[in-house]
């Protein structure tokens, strides 16, 4: 199901019980500015492009297991604490034109797989809780040095292999060269 620019301000989920995809495009404006006025607990992917909303906490979407956010310049945060079954993250930007994230709560979120954070104002990411990652891209963002070189040692903690890195474009670089050989030495691509 896909919603286009319309003044829809309920969705009723009832005509598509077996409903697991949805995708909103650019223009919908969310009535209170997030999502609670969509609710349905059996959606398992969610697509938003260019949504009109500052903030997002998902609660009813506790089945989630893929979300993407891209293009939306008025998000600031999201609470994804409640969204324990997502494998795919991405809150991206492509254009290099910033949006406006700058907080992201992905603590419970131990099958995360996929993390995909270019191109906002993101001084911090705490990957701590999410062992199962094998692509994050926290590029174009306001990471210091040392943010960084806490996200590769938690790579380098976890122990996976052939895995995507990307964190070029920031203010910080690694102080430290060997979380990045270790990581090259397992198969991960990490791009600087």
């Amino acid at each position: 199901m896909s919603l286009k620019p319309t003044p829809v301000t309920k969705i009723d989920f009832d005509i598509v019980p077996n409903l697991k995809k949805l995708t909103i495009f650019d223009g919908y404006e969310f009535t209170n500015g997030n999502l609670s006025d969509i609710e349905y607990h059996e959606l398992e992917e969610l697509y938003i492009e260019e949504g009109a909303f500052t903030s997002f906490t998902p609660t009813a979407f506790t089945k989630l297991t893929k979300l993407e956010i891209p293009f939306s310049t008025s998000l600031a945060e999201i609470d994804l604490a409640v969204n324990t079954q997502l494998t795919h993250v991405d809150c991206n930007y492509s254009d290099w034109n910033n949006n406006n994230l700058f907080s992201i709560n992905t603590s419970t979120l131990l099958s995360l797989e996929y993390l995909s954070l270019q191109s906002n104002g993101l001084t911090y990411v705490d990957i701590s809780n999410n062992p199962n990652l094998i692509y994050l891209d926290v590029s174009h963002n306001d990471l210091s040095d040392y943010r960084i070189n806490l996200i590769l040692q938690k790579l380098v903690d976890f122990g996976k292999t052939d895995g995507f890195i990307f964190i070029g474009d920031n203010p910080g670089v690694p102080y430290d060269t060997i979380n990045v050989d270790i990581l090259t030495s397992r198969g991960w691509v990490v791009t600087l």
